[in-house]
């Protein structure tokens, strides 16, 4: 059996981080961070959809590839955990509210 290759044109599909954050219709997260020997140390306050909420305390930080998550408790109580994509120099809400 004779195998004969395949010539086809391979275009690579290149999709923003913007824009997948566009597709899954995710809130706008603002953060105002404390940047002592590193960028995006820990998160001061963030805001989202129009409402700020000041950091009372940072309960975990840990990382992922090209990721820093930091799980938070608000001055009203609430926890929610803000992820950091270095890469694309981006925060977004993970969970929380």
């Amino acid at each position: 059996m004779r195998l004969t290759p395949i010539r086809a044109r391979i275009r690579p599909v290149t999709v923003s981080i913007e824009r997948r954050k566009t597709m899954k219709n995710e809130p706008t997260v603002r953060v105002n961070c404390y940047s002592g020997d590193t960028y995006a140390q820990r998160p001061v306050s963030f805001t989202i959809a129009e409402r700020e909420y000041q950091v009372r305390e940072v309960l975990k930080t840990w990382r992922e590839p090209g990721l820093v998550l930091f799980q938070v408790t608000t001055s009203e109580g609430l926890t929610f955990t803000l992820e950091y994509q270095e890469t694309g120099d981006i925060w977004r809400l993970a969970s929380g509210g």
